[in-house]
């Protein structure tokens, strides 16, 4: 991910269709990575974040607070996980495979531009032009256990069960390594990282929550500690990593959940000269 920062005391507009070089920042601005191209030019879009831009939702019988985001000037509050979302694919029109996709974070006076890798983009795309449930491969999991609550999902569930739908987990593998179904990779495929603090997360890493060895949520860490994810299986949000830190350490009655990044393991070569061959 390619990354651009801003500090300064009022907001600063980026302009199309030139690129914006170093010299053209204020004084109070500071750079990494490649010249940004702005979402406004063509065939690219940009989702915009202010952290103090929240509302608060009901999931689960929990309040949570979620941040509002807009895509091309629009604003929305969440992503039909499941399902096309009409409304935000509607936005995206003028989006096209060669344009790039852009989030902006604003926290404070401080704002995080990044540029999005091409698969991550395109797998976004599909979850809001096409839906997950209508891709994704979901298998029978009524005899499946869920982690949190060590019942079996029929038994959480009932006869709701017979329609599954995409968890944290599905959706963010795919976003990030394209599985669309869960055969294609088992938790060995990964190790685990611990994170002792926010801050320290990386940025567009797979993160999870978890209460002694215990697998509790999963989501992907952006930067500024905003997170995008999947709310079990209902729809996809931006969020603050501590806010929703906080609220399963409420719902688990507990203060020792921790963070751990989930980092893909080195595939053996074997595998490697395998896929060269096909």
């Amino acid at each position: 991910m390619n990354a651009f920062k801003i500090t300064t005391d009022k907001s600063y507009s980026l302009h199309c269709p030139e690129k914006t070089q170093d010299r053209d920042l204020p004084p109070k601005t500071r750079w990494s990575g490649r010249d940004i191209v702005p979402a406004v030019c063509d065939n690219s879009f940009l989702i915009k974040i202010n952290t103090s831009n929240t509302y608060q939702k009901m999931l689960d019988n929990v309040e949570i607070s979620l941040l509002k985001f807009s895509v091309n000037g629009k604003e929305f509050y969440s992503i039909d996980g499941n399902d096309r979302d009409a409304m935000v694919a509607n936005s995206l029109k003028g989006c096209t495979d060669n344009g790039e996709m852009k989030i902006s974070i604003t926290a404070g006076n401080v704002i995080d531009i990044h540029t999005v890798e091409r698969q991550f983009k395109s797998n976004f795309l599909r979850c809001i032009n096409e839906g997950m449930l209508n891709f994704y491969t979901m298998h029978d999991c009524r005899d499946m256990i869920d982690p949190v609550s060590g019942k079996t999902f029929g038994e959480l569930f009932g006869e709701r069960v017979e329609n599954p739908k995409p968890t944290c987990c599905q959706f963010t593998r795919f976003l990030k390594y394209s599985y669309t179904d869960d055969s294609e990779w088992s938790e060995s495929t990964f190790e685990l990282k611990k994170i002792n603090q926010v801050d320290q997360l990386p940025f567009f890493s797979l993160i999870q929550i978890r209460l002694k060895g215990s697998f509790v949520h999963e989501f992907l860490h952006i930067s500024s500690g905003v997170c995008l994810e999947k709310m079990g299986a209902s729809s996809i949000v931006f969020a603050k990593v501590d806010h929703i830190l906080e609220r399963y350490e409420e719902y688990l009655h507990s203060k020792n959940l921790r963070l751990f990044e989930l980092i893909k393991r080195p595939e053996p070569l074997s595998s490697q000269l395998k896929k060269i061959s096909e």
